[in-house]
């Protein structure tokens, strides 16, 4: 399964090391600049297994 988290990377960091201790984290991407132009959030995508 993969999970796209939209956060600052402070938040989404966060949010993987959440997921790491309730599901198998298979891969995390480095963080994507939103395309509208805001400096602050980005994108992660997880994988996970179930």
């Amino acid at each position: 399964m993969k999970i796209r988290v939209m956060a600052t990377e402070e938040e989404a960091a966060e949010v993987v090391d959440r997921l790491r201790q309730v599901l198998t984290v298979v891969e995390v991407s480095g963080p994507y600049r939103n395309r509208r132009g805001d400096s602050e959030p980005v994108r992660v995508y997880v994988e996970v297994r179930l």
